[in-house]
């Protein structure tokens, strides 16, 4: 049997809230209907069925997607008289109307790995969230059960948040962004995959930096606060420069923070009075081989 999706296109991003058309082929054409379903990181978010045309092997069908849920989705399409199944990755973005909550989650990315026992960093945006809380989440057996979460409060924008991941917690996982309460009025909940290691896994051994983060700034003559997370690092120490964006490259401040037992780091650099324009702040661990580091562009002002 072959089985074909032709509409949507791969990756195509749709709407939370909107209907979405599915359509293809399929030789032979098999017994029973086509099922379809929509998921977000393990969540449901639409379903239904397809009746293919005898003759041609075309079907099509118009999903109502959930306008609650958000993040990297799959299109799951499998006859109902058997086991095979065709899956089509899609984007599930929040909608635009400003009067709606919305929330999106930017940080951890979609498959990146976490570590058993260290700090993960969360981010993303909140458009009038239900009751100033959002709720970020560590979600293990196949996204139902939680392993670790904290709520916090805003307005709204953009947010950051970091979470310590249970010692015993490891393999398949999601990341949760949620406000309100699941099933309940107008909650909102962004979701995505994420692969948590044991800390002796050998690819356990990374470098990350909290900040600055969205767009963020500096001002000149003052301490910039940079921190971030670092797993397994070397003597658990961190070094931390920060360049003028430029052709010599000009050293404005350096420094080495000391990394705790969950991978946290964090110090305060003093920064030149008469130097403003674009930086580049460069964190580093380890040396040789075993030599790495995270570069972020960052702007020093007045």
């Amino acid at each position: 049997m072959t089985l074909i999706i032709e509409q949507p296109a791969g990756s195509a991003e749709v709407v939370a809230g909107e209907e979405l058309t599915v359509s293809g082929q399929v030789e032979p054409a098999p017994e029973g209907e086509l099922l379809l379903a929509v998921e977000v990181a393990s969540r449901n978010v639409a379903s239904g069925s397809a009746t293919v045309d005898a003759d041609t092997g075309r079907w099509q069908a118009t999903l109502a997607v959930s306008r609650h849920v958000t993040g990297p989705a799959r299109l799951i399409v499998s006859p109902e008289s058997s086991d095979e199944t065709v899956t089509l990755d899609l984007e599930i973005l929040p909608d635009e109307d400003a009067d709606n909550p919305g929330l999106t989650l930017r940080r951890p990315g979609e498959h990146d790995t976490a570590v058993a026992g260290y700090s993960l960093f969360f981010g993303g945006r909140a458009r009038n969230p239900i009751d100033n809380t959002v709720t970020i989440s560590v979600m293990i057996n196949e996204c139902t059960t939680v392993a670790t979460s904290q709520s916090f409060t805003l307005v709204g924008g953009a947010w950051h948040g970091l979470l310590i991941l249970p010692p015993d917690v490891t393999g398949p996982a999601c990341a949760v962004a949620t406000t309100g309460t699941v099933g309940e009025d107008e909650w909102r909940e962004a979701r995505l995959p994420i692969t948590i290691l044991t800390s002796d896994n050998e690819e356990a051994y990374s470098l990350t930096l909290g900040s600055p983060s969205d767009n963020r700034t500096f001002r000149a003559g003052q301490a910039a606060q940079i921190f971030g997370v670092a797993i397994n690092a070397p003597d658990d120490r961190v070094h931390v420069v920060v360049n003028r964006d430029n052709a010599d490259g000009t050293l404005l401040a350096e420094g080495t923070a000391e990394v705790d037992n969950f991978g946290y780091w964090a110090l305060q650099l003093p920064l030149p009075e008469d130097v403003t324009g674009p930086a580049i702040i460069t964190a580093s661990m380890g040396q040789g081989n075993n030599h790495i580091e995270f570069r972020t562009s960052t702007t020093i002002t007045d």
